[in-house]
């Protein structure tokens, strides 16, 4: 479905007759159906109910309600009531004609504002050598430099996590570098999720020796309010080891929001 709700130009139907505050299905006048979008195809969508006859200037209606379309069969329409803080109302006086229309709602403009409006980014990095590494167990990076942090999200000095404020998807990025290897060690880049990991890279340290290897992890990752994310390493080899603060960063960017 998709991110913004569909629109047609002139969206403005009858319908054919008064309902209760109970309805679901919504029969409009003969052929008034094509002026709005089929929900099959375009995805569901909000419209407003009002008293035609009374009040042609929809704020002045009483009984102002909006709905939101999630089915259409020719003219009748499948409808769910109660929607973005309406309760549903009766729309069934008697000699009165009722209409629907599409509009820019406040709860569109909240899901734009949400979808689009939030774009988080940020860019950490060590702003040391991160030392004691220990083998054969996940560590965080301690990541305490910020090269930019547009949403003020990212915590670089307790939990060196970022934190969602709100729904989105981010393109993520790690990259981590570990210092006097042996010949095979593997080296890994880690992304948690709420404290879980999420995904994985490994790279193997090329020659003995005082080899370093680095990993890089790219991947996406869609939060919503509260989830956060960090940025673990790994190493197996015989004894801790450095992660060197040159090559080590974990950077996010928020993506379009599609579905």
């Amino acid at each position: 479905m998709p991110y913004l709700d569909p629109v047609k130009d002139l969206a403005v139907v009858t319908v054919s007759q008064g309902y209760d505050a109970a309805a679901f299905s919504i029969l409009l006048a003969s052929g008034e159906g094509s002026k709005l979008p089929d929900p099959a195809f375009d995805g569901a969508f909000d419209v407003a109910w009002i008293n035609w006859t009374d009040f042609p200037n929809a704020h002045d209606d009483p009984n102002y309600e909006q709905v939101r379309v999630t089915g259409r069969s020719g003219d009748t329409l499948t409808v769910t009531r109660g929607v973005n803080g309406f309760t549903a109302k009766t729309h069934n006086a008697a000699g009165k004609t009722y209409v629907m229309f599409q509009g820019l709602f406040k709860a569109g403009r909240d899901k734009l504002e949400t979808r689009i409006g939030y774009a988080p980014a940020f860019r950490a990095r060590l702003t040391a050598d991160q030392t004691g590494v220990v083998p054969n167990t996940d560590t965080k990076l301690q990541l305490a430099t910020e090269d930019f942090d547009e949403t003020a999200e990212y915590d670089a000095t307790t939990n060196y996590r970022f934190t969602a404020s709100k729904p989105c998807l981010l393109a993520v990025a790690i990259a981590v570098r570990v210092d006097s290897l042996a010949d095979g060690d593997q080296v890994f880049a880690k992304l948690y999720k709420n404290g879980v990991e999420y995904s994985q890279m490994v790279n193997r340290s090329p020659v003995a020796g005082s080899a370093s290897a680095r990993v890089n992890l790219s991947d996406t990752i869609k939060l919503v309010s509260s989830n956060y994310i960090e940025a673990f390493c790994r190493h197996d080899s015989s004894a801790n080891r450095t992660v060197n603060t040159v090559s080590t960063w974990f950077t996010a960017t928020a993506q379009p929001v599609l579905s």
